[in-house]
């Protein structure tokens, strides 16, 4: 397995004092912690306890970051605010599962079906108590903050939705907007995006199988892999990139979104993922 480094205090301390990204009037992203104590939902397993205050904050600014990408809603949906529930709780043991998230309840317009709110839940085994985080060194925080971000995107509907909004062929995206955006970002011609874990993430070869490089591979024990680490691969790692295609996938599926820009994942985002209207998974690299 990949060897990982302790977070510094330093990078601890950078990663949630960074200037978030403005959101945008018309998209409202609410977050309801579950604290020790509350009653789970369906959703949850293991009794919730309470997220640190870093946590928590790591969880305003992915909120802040999706509120600066997404404006809205295509056909007639209009939502007030986008209520996501965040649990901590214990889910499968270490080294497994890292989070899962979905859409809570859904509704149809104008030929689109979009969440009306959502679900998140951290597995408390792998990221270390609420009141003492990331203490034990197998994960940076920069790590937490890009995987809340990515299981944000799931709660969203990335992943998690696809199949409802007919984007979906077999394990191919097909998705016209997110299909554009990859071949001008990238410089290809294809005519559909390859997708893992049954059609809820970008493969992490996603690119690099298009360019026919044999070395991408999941497993990074092997001699020379590569892979491509996008926010929305399965693999939670902390210095993931963000592209036009994924900002494209929420156009396909229903959501109207600032311009097409670029921009590197830094500590302001994140990543991880379940779905069963739709549950995404995310799990550590390999």
């Amino acid at each position: 397995m990949k060897t990982r480094l302790l977070a510094s205090a330093a990078a601890v301390t950078m990663a949630l004092s960074a200037t978030p990204a403005l959101a945008l009037p018309g998209f409202d992203i609410v977050i309801n912690f579950l604290e020790a104590g509350d009653t789970q939902p369906s959703w949850g397993t293991g009794a919730p306890i309470s997220f640190s205050t870093q946590q928590k904050a790591a969880f305003e600014s992915a909120a802040q970051f999706w509120e600066s990408k997404i404006t809205g809603y295509q056909g007639n949906i209009s939502i007030p605010t986008f209520t996501i529930t965040a649990a901590f709780a214990p889910e499968d043991g270490e080294y497994n599962s890292l989070a899962y998230a979905g859409p809570d309840l859904i509704q149809t317009s104008g030929g689109f079906t979009l969440p009306t709110s959502g679900f998140m839940q951290f597995d408390s085994q792998d990221w270390g108590p609420g009141d003492t985080p990331f203490t034990r060194g197998e994960f940076l925080m920069q790590e937490f903050i890009d995987s809340v971000q990515h299981e944000m995107a799931h709660a969203l509907g990335f992943g998690t939705l696809f199949a409802e909004n007919g984007v979906v062929s077999g394990n191919n995206y097909i998705g016209a907007q997110a299909v554009a955006a990859f071949n001008q970002e990238f410089g290809q011609n294809v005519s559909s995006i390859l997708l893992e874990d049954g059609g809820g993430h970008w493969n992490e070869c996603w690119r690099a199988q298009v360019n026919g490089d044999p070395n991408c591979v999941a497993d990074q024990s092997q001699p020379n892999a590569t892979n491509d680490l996008e926010l929305m691969t399965p693999y939670a790692v902390a210095n993931a990139t963000f592209s036009n295609a994924t900002l494209g996938a929420f156009r396909d599926i229903g959501y109207t979104t600032v311009s097409p820009v670029p921009e590197p994942e830094t500590w302001l985002m994140m990543l991880t993922g379940l779905a069963g209207l739709g549950i995404a998974k995310r799990r550590r690299a390999a």
